[in-house]
Order: C-alpha cells, then structure tokens, then sequence
C-alpha cells in the first residue's frame, strides 16, 4: 500500500461533474470506502474495534485517480512523485458508524450510464477497509504525525480501478450504507 493527501481542491460534490483534460489527465475511477474520522488519533489504537470507535462515520466515496506521467508510473518512486495518482475525490450520500456495518462483507454494485459494470467488496480492501485505515495510522504514528478530527480518510479501490471517458456517468451503491455519483465531461 501508499498513501497520500486529499487536496480540498480536489474534492467534487457528489452527483457532480469532472472535465477531463488539463490537470485530468488518463483518469481512472476508484470506488473506495470512506473513513471521516470523529477524534484526534496519535497513538495505535490496541484493536480495530477501538479504531472504529475514532471513527464518526463511513462514507461511501470515489477517488478520481490520474497521471500526469505517460503510461501511468512505473514504479514507487514515479508513483509518490505523481502525488499518487491523485486528482479529486468525491463524497456520496449515506453515513453510517463503522460498528453499524460488516464492512468486510458490504457489497458495492457499479453501474455506468444506468448499466451495471461491475460489483466489489469491502473485503477487496486488506480484508476489512478497517485494516487499511489501521495500516495508515500505524504509518503516520510512527513518522510522528496523526489523524484529526474531521479529516477524511479513502482506504482502497473496492472493485478496481475503471479508466474513464467524457460522456460517462458512473454511481456506486453500497448495501446498507448509499451511494456516490460522478459524471465525466
């Protein structure tokens, strides 16, 4: 796994749209389980059910990812100097406490332009969306930093990254919890 920052000017509202060309360059778009977190985190917490305890809310949420390196990177280093792929994000409609969910079991459907294309599982995400958010914890405690109350967390493509076109419109639904949508012009 990496991480990286979500810009706030990278985030577009749910049901909006993204112009692709300019700094949105061979996007690709990444269903993700969303973590807005409800307190200040400095230390690892003792067990995922601690953690999700820090959590105010999951969020269903997509993650536009592009490269502004031919091809896509390579390698690690081409991949953290892209800034990770990173573009814009979005925030869907739905929130839920985490201990509300089977996070591991949600089950996402896909559809684009109004036709399904595909499903995934919070289990496509280190098991448990939760064990990459402890993941990034783990990291950033051990770097000295932290998570803030407020600040949103994207833990990981839930099935796959779908490149994308100008004239899609692409919504995601997660069972239990709502959905996200996003349109490409």
């Amino acid at each position: 796994p990496v991480h990286g920052v979500l810009f706030g000017t990278g985030a577009v509202p749910n049901g909006g749209a993204v112009a692709i060309g300019g700094q949105m360059l061979q996007p690709k778009l990444e269903t993700e389980m969303g973590f807005i977190m409800g307190q200040d985190i400095d230390t690892v917490p003792t067990s995922l059910d601690a953690l999700a305890e820090a959590v105010e809310a999951a969020v269903p949420c997509y993650e536009i990812a592009g490269s502004r390196i031919d091809g896509w990177p390579k390698g690690i280093e081409d991949l953290v100097a892209d800034s990770c792929g990173f573009s814009a994000y979005v925030i869907g409609e739905g929130r839920a406490k985490p201990s509300a969910l089977d996070l591991a079991s949600i089950q996402i459907s896909i559809a684009k332009n109004g036709e399904h294309h595909g499903d995934g599982t919070g289990a496509e995400c280190m098991g448990n969306p939760l064990n990459a958010l402890m993941w990034l914890v783990e990291k950033l405690v051990a770097k000295g930093e932290g998570l803030k109350a407020g600040d949103l967390v994207l833990t990981g493509a839930l099935g796959g990254m779908i490149p994308v076109e100008a004239g899609q419109s692409w919504t995601s639904t997660f069972d239990g919890l709502g959905s996200v949508s996003v349109s490409f012009v």
